[in-house]
């Protein structure tokens, strides 16, 4: 344990190390979730796209193509969750070998799942992203940046008054934080706290997510 802790405070620095650790503790023995909240322009992440492999091929999903893939067990989409992401007219992008489906990630710009417990609320001129999956055997060949980054995309949320994208990551999770604030464009606006207290479900959250409308939305108890 005091190896690993070292290891971190000299990866991560001392106080971001402490903070990372309280945090997990509190996560572990209270429940409490901490999470960071950032968000990064879309034009950001156009400056980082790469040219996709021809083995990949991308497009905006319609909703007679998610409905029919959420017949595929394998490909993890609940068909109460296509429904819905259909009424919202969510933005999905899916990745395709040959004609197999074998990754997708949604994007919201009002409301979308996050657990069994809360909802994420947005609003623009933000976007949300969600469901992040790539076919197991797909995995670790970076199919997952492509289908981030296509570029209708982008244009599909900009047409819809989007301008960035807004994310949280939990204070516990060092790498994750490291690795996005080296992103171009990211920008940290604050935090948020969700938990429970006698059966309960809140969320608080700071100055920055509220001004840009982010909201974590308790679920209706079950």
């Amino acid at each position: 344990m005091w190896k690993a802790l070292r290891m971190d405070c000299r990866r991560y620095s001392v106080g971001r190390t402490l903070v990372g650790r309280f945090a997990w503790q509190l996560e572990r023995w209270w429940g409490l979730q901490i999470y960071r909240i950032g968000c990064r322009p879309l034009n950001a992440i156009d400056l980082e796209r790469q040219e996709c492999p021809p083995e990949l091929h991308l497009k905006l999903l319609t909703p007679e193509e998610l409905l029919e893939a959420s017949s595929d067990p394998s490909l993890d989409l609940p068909r109460p969750v296509v429904e819905a992401s259909i009424a919202r007219r969510d933005v999905i992008v899916g990745g395709f070998s040959d004609s197999n489906l074998i990754a997708y990630v949604f994007a919201s710009m009002e409301l979308a799942p996050h657990d069994h417990y809360f909802s994420v609320r947005v609003q623009k001129p933000f976007r949300y992203s969600f469901k992040n999956f790539t076919r197991p055997e797909y995995r670790g060949r970076g199919v997952s940046h492509f289908v981030n980054n296509f570029p209708e995309r982008n244009k599909a949320c900009i047409e819809r008054g989007c301008t960035d994208s807004i994310f949280f990551i939990a204070l516990s999770n060092l790498p994750s934080l490291r690795a996005n604030s080296k992103l171009l464009g990211t920008s940290w606006i604050g935090w948020t706290v969700n938990g429970q207290t006698f059966g309960r479900r809140w969320s608080i959250r700071s100055r920055g997510p509220r001004q840009a409308g982010f909201q974590f939305i308790p679920q209706t108890s079950r």
